[in-house]
């Protein structure tokens, strides 16, 4: 199954400065690695609420609002992993709205967002859908936002630990 993942190392991109990087991976490192996660989630989460607002805007029905809504997550990565994520995922869908057990059917969220050609199956067809982009438009409208945070709070971060330093 695709996932489409937004990954706040692909919101903010910092390039030439490689030693300043490492100085402030290894003040980040002395920090606690929970309060990283933290800004990563929180970030993760900008994304994921203008997407859920851009779903509410659709003009589509209120269950597919409902199953599109589902499908939006921002989720924290493994444990040694400090990185958060927006996404949507069929998979998350399932587990807020009930899952498979209930007996309801998922259709992937992404034929939604970027729509699929005319589908047939067992030689009948099954129409095409168009695509109705609601996580992709809230990326974009989110990007500045989230750089900002994010710098915001590592500045914070950084500060704090070098104020412990000293």
């Amino acid at each position: 199954m695709a996932r489409q993942a937004v990954t706040t190392k692909q919101l903010l991109s910092v390039e030439g400065v490689e030693d300043v990087i490492k100085k402030i991976e290894s003040i980040i490192s002395q920090t606690t690695g929970k309060h990283v996660k933290n800004v990563y989630y929180k970030a993760a989460q900008i994304v994921a609420n203008q997407a859920r607002s851009n779903i509410a805007d659709l003009n589509v029905s209120p269950e597919l609002k409902e199953l599109l809504t589902g499908s939006v997550a921002a989720n924290e990565t493994d444990e040694n992993n400090p990185y958060a994520i927006a996404i949507i995922s069929q998979w998350a869908a399932m587990k807020k709205l009930g899952g498979k057990a209930s007996g309801k059917r998922f259709p992937n969220p992404y034929w939604f967002e970027y729509g699929t050609v005319a589908r047939t199956s067992g030689g009948g067809n099954r129409g095409e859908i168009r695509p109705t982009p609601f996580f992709r438009p809230a990326v974009v409208t989110k990007r500045a936002e989230v750089r900002d945070y994010l710098i915001s709070q590592f500045k914070d971060i950084i500060a704090r630990a070098a104020a412990a330093k000293a």
